[in-house]
């Protein structure tokens, strides 16, 4: 079985919180559900970048890259397959269409009209697509206070 998780970020790159949080979610979707994982994202600079050099850093995935036909923001990290280019938000469409689960990482906590991260997330919600999101301001774990 394989298992597919697309990805969609800010350019500007995720927090450190947004990191950490990102690594805790792959591993426990890779533990979870076991078998191969094809992990999607856009070739984008910022935090595409940093979700696929995360993932890769974990061995044991094949990675899609799907670049647009800007190439003025694609990072150069290589990918086992690439996507024809395509505009972003037909690239984004593409990712969720080949998903099971989309990890999101915007640099707002509230939504976005003018985001293509933001627009990427309404897609996948419209697809009933399994979604997680990571907040750019939530702390990375719970932490009790000492009266508890």
């Amino acid at each position: 079985m394989v298992t597919k998780i697309g990805f969609s970020g800010s350019q500007e790159g995720m927090s450190d919180s947004q990191k950490v949080r990102f690594l805790s979610r792959y591993l426990f979707l890779k533990r979870t559900l076991g078998g191969d994982i094809e992990f999607h994202q856009g070739q984008c600079i910022g935090a595409d970048h940093e979700a696929l050099l995360l993932a890769k850093s974990q061995g044991g995935v094949w990675t899609v890259s799907h670049p647009p036909t800007d190439q003025s923001k694609v990072h150069d990290v290589e990918c086992d397959e690439v996507w024809p280019a395509k505009p972003y938000l037909e690239r984004n469409h593409d990712i969720v269409d080949a998903t099971d689960y989309l990890i999101f990482a915007p640099k707002t906590r509230h939504e976005q009209l003018r985001s293509g991260t933001w627009a990427t997330y309404r897609y996948a919600k419209l697809m009933r697509k399994n979604i997680l999101m990571l907040h750019p301001d939530e702390l990375p774990f719970s932490y009790l206070s000492d009266s508890q």
